[in-house]
């Protein structure tokens, strides 16, 4: 959905052109297009939002939460022996981040939702203004970077670094719109997109 809404967004900017169309504002300093953008941003903030809350939450099972089979235990056990000398991953504090590595992932995937749900619902997500939505959208998105990092750097067999890249690139979209506004490939000038 993440996808699509992007989508619909880069095809409303190309096909209404320079303020033209059914989603040209009324206000002769924001083109439909970037109309269009403000507004898909603001839907792939809660998406994300939802998505990581949901993530969290699906993970409170018996399965997810038992470390013999959570797939985080795997994971956590592939970055230690991965990164650290045999001695410092098979030591007592390396097994008791694997045990408890269940419940870390899901009280961080349920914290960066918690988050970002808060900094989209701040203005839409908008955090141009700073305060409260500002703060909440620092810590969902820097929780969030530091998962996908995690999982991005799990060695082989299990790296799923592609799912990492995707996430993140979707994070760009908790940046203030006025910066959203002034990406190059969404600025129109005489009908044209610049940049593309």
């Amino acid at each position: 959905q993440t996808d699509a809404a992007l989508l619909l967004a880069l095809l409303l900017e190309a096909t209404i052109g320079a303020g033209k169309g059914p989603l040209a504002s009324a206000e002769p300093r924001e083109s439909g297009g970037e109309r269009a953008l403000r507004e898909a941003a603001a839907t792939v903030r809660w998406q994300m939002a939802l998505f990581y809350t949901s993530a969290g939450f699906w993970k409170l099972n018996e399965s997810f939460l038992d470390a013999r089979y959570s797939c985080s235990s795997i994971y956590m056990a592939q970055l230690l022996a991965g990164y650290l000398p045999p001695s410092l991953a098979t030591s007592a504090p390396a097994i008791t981040l694997v045990q408890y590595s269940p419940f870390a992932v899901v009280s961080g995937e349920l914290f960066v939702g918690a988050a970002l749900l808060l900094a989209a619902f701040k203005n839409g997500g908008d955090i141009s203004s700073g305060g409260f939505g500002l703060a909440a959208t620092r810590v969902g998105v820097s929780l969030a970077l530091v998962l996908h990092l995690g999982i991005a750097l799990t060695p082989p067999p299990n790296n799923v670094g592609a799912f990492s890249v995707l996430m993140a690139t979707r994070l760009f979209l908790f940046a203030p719109e006025r910066l959203l506004g002034g990406l190059a490939f969404f600025t129109q000038a005489g009908g044209q997109c610049v940049g593309c």
